[in-house]
């Protein structure tokens, strides 16, 4: 079962909006929740979580089309589709998601090269298991598909990543590729 601070906690990580799904409630409303329907709420997704039940409401969405910018109207492929669901699925959802996290890290059950949708874990973590004795050298003068890797803000915040990966771009130089049949069997 769930409980109150764990509700709280998924109610604070609720985005700032007014938008509804199909059963027309939005996040301020539960984010201004008292503290008896906070409880209401609690007791609601306790019975839907011990009887494995989704309601429909949660299973629709409203589907709107956002036009790209600087693209003709008259296209279908101009739009880009904004997906409404149900407001009270995302706290649920969360509560699972912590949930499951913290059981899964808990029990070890996720080897350490496991880097990506974990906390405190970045994809290029494990940048540092390459074995450079491994990866064959070629022409010096070729690019490697890491030079052209863009750092992200939080990445920038960790020099010793920064140097590691320079330190992968020279000696991850693929051998040259003569011409694209050499890629696929034809």
């Amino acid at each position: 079962m769930f409980t109150f601070s764990e509700l709280d906690k998924a109610l604070t990580k609720l985005k700032k909006s007014n938008a509804t799904g199909v059963d027309e409630i939005h996040n301020a409303m539960l984010t201004s929740l008292s503290q008896s329907n906070k409880k209401y709420l609690l007791h609601l997704f306790n019975i839907i979580y011990l009887n494995d039940f989704v309601p429909d409401s949660w299973k629709k969405a409203i589907i709107i089309p956002l036009l790209k910018p600087g693209k003709p109207a008259d296209k279908a492929t101009s739009y880009r589709p904004i997906s409404l669901t149900s407001c009270l699925d995302k706290p649920f959802e969360r509560l699972l998601t912590n949930r499951l996290n913290w059981f899964v890290e808990n029990k070890n059950l996720l080897g350490p090269e496991q880097a990506g949708f974990r906390k405190s874990r970045c994809t290029t973590d494990n940048l540092v298991k390459i074995d450079p004795s491994r990866i064959p050298r070629s022409n010096p003068r070729r690019k490697s598909a890491l030079e052209g890797t863009h750092l992200t803000r939080r990445q920038q915040m960790h020099p010793h990543k920064k140097r590691f990966l320079h330190h992968c771009k020279s000696l991850l130089r693929p051998p040259p590729i003569k011409s694209l049949g050499t890629l696929f069997k034809v």
